[in-house]
């Protein structure tokens, strides 16, 4: 069947061949747009139409090839595979109009390998002025003051470096920044997304955002969102605030290095990288399971098999030193003075079980953060020791019991005044403030506390 008759056949004319009187005016002139002839005997695009030419005065040497963007008739047997045109470049298969080059096939809106889940792209973080109290009732406790402070389910507080004011992180992201000694909430800016820890860092105050596996940096004073880094499978963060590094461990068990200054992970180092520096020396396991930077950012001290690690920070690589004696009977925190000078290890069970020596229940041991094999001071503070508070300025230490928020003790261990702030709860952290005899204590309620 010739070509025409076959198209007159298609558009719901009549079979016969050469029946160009019977093809509908429509056809006909679509037939003249594609460059056919209307001789009797000639089919649609033959190679007859060569020598004739069609209106407007272009021959079919230009005509377009088939399968181009906007025809809807192939002419030739053999069809070219159809383009992918760029989003916003290639033709509109609608108008026909633009241009440029074909993109490659996925190549746009692609969503793995981004570093930023597409739901949080647009993720508008502003800090807001707050400028309300968060005091509660001041009562008297002993000789001191205590009174509570409105911030709830606090998975980290930090000092600014110039100590007017306390950052505190909520487990559902909210930050905030609390003036002290008056207790007013100055700013809060809201992440919106569940968080584990905080830390002061030389560049500012560092949030670890695990609901959306990032590193967030925020500035100390203002609370403005300076900087987000992708850590996947994230667990905590750590930092020190003479430090432009962050250490952020993941699920597989290593660390991220962190250059908070341009936002770049510079490396990850795994426990059994470490591991392998030490040679055939006899080896004690350690892990980046609980970890914490001294605050010049020089050392990285770890736990593992109960023992203190120390690591020295070289750029991306983490070198071993030392470790200690195995002392910890369930680990609770790993807590460095904020001279950097002193390491403890406080444990639900104690420290103890070093060789030679008999059991020392619900004991906390003190090292200097440059000898790990010999213990400066011991702290007997009762069942269930969960951290340790150094108060560099009134030389004091503060510890806690499962009774007990709040113990003082000297620097040689002497067990001072005991301050029962409320009735039960546990301490999870003990915050001295940079001035002296004023501490946070943060655990279920926040309590600021004001020693004689």
């Amino acid at each position: 069947m010739p070509a025409f008759a076959q198209l007159a056949k298609e558009v719901g004319g009549p079979e016969a061949e050469g029946a160009k009187e019977s093809i509908p005016q429509e056809p006909r002139q679509r037939l003249a747009e594609l460059g056919g002839t209307e001789k009797s005997g000639g089919g649609v695009g033959s190679s007859s139409s060569s020598s004739s030419t069609p209106k407007g005065g272009a021959t079919s040497d230009k005509t377009a090839k088939p399968g181009s963007a906007g025809d809807w008739i192939g002419g030739a047997e053999k069809k070219e595979p159809p383009k992918v045109a760029s989003a916003g470049a290639g033709k509109d298969a609608q108008t026909g109009k633009g241009g440029g080059t074909t993109a490659k096939p996925g190549g746009d809106g692609g969503w793995i390998g981004s570093d930023t889940p597409a739901e949080t792209k647009t993720k508008n973080v502003r800090p807001a002025v707050v400028d309300k109290s968060v005091a509660g009732q001041k009562r008297q406790v002993v000789d001191a003051e205590a009174t509570p402070v409105d911030v709830k389910d606090v998975v980290g507080a930090v000092w600014t470096k110039d100590g007017k004011a306390a950052v505190f992180l909520q487990r559902d992201g909210l930050l905030r920044r609390v003036r002290v000694p008056e207790l007013v909430e100055e700013r809060q800016a809201n992440i919106d997304s569940p968080c584990t820890s905080l830390a002061m860092s030389k560049e500012g105050v560092v949030a670890g955002v695990n609901g959306l596996q990032e590193v967030w940096l925020f500035d100390e004073a203002t609370l403005e969102l300076k900087r987000r880094v992708t850590v996947g499978s994230l667990g905590r963060v750590a930092s020190g605030p003479a430090t432009n590094l962050a250490i952020a461990n993941t699920g597989d068990g290593s660390v991220s290095v962190i250059n908070l200054t341009t936002g770049q992970t510079m490396g990850q180092v795994s426990p059994r990288e470490v591991s392998e520096q030490r040679g055939a020396a006899p080896r004690v396991p350690m892990g980046f399971g609980m970890f914490a930077m001294t605050p010049d950012g020089k050392y990285l001290l770890t736990e593992g098999m109960g023992c203190i690690h120390r690591l020295r920070v070289e750029g991306k690589r983490l070198i071993w030193e030392e470790n200690g004696p195995s002392i910890g009977s369930n680990p609770q925190s790993l807590v460095v003075s904020p001279d950097g000078r002193y390491v403890c290890l406080p444990s639900g069970g104690g420290n103890g079980n070093v060789p030679g020596e008999g059991p020392m229940p619900y004991t906390t041991f003190v090292y200097a953060v440059g000898d790990l094999q010999k213990r400066v001071m011991v702290i007997r503070g009762g069942a269930y020791p969960h951290t340790l508070g150094f108060d560099v300025a009134a030389r004091q230490l503060y510890s806690q019991n499962h009774d007990t928020q709040l113990i003082v003790f000297s620097p040689t261990g002497l067990k001072g005044k005991e301050y029962k702030i409320r009735e039960a709860g546990d301490v999870h952290l003990i915050l001295a403030h940079p001035a002296g005899k004023k501490v946070l204590i943060v655990g279920g309620p926040v309590y600021w506390i004001e020693l004689p």
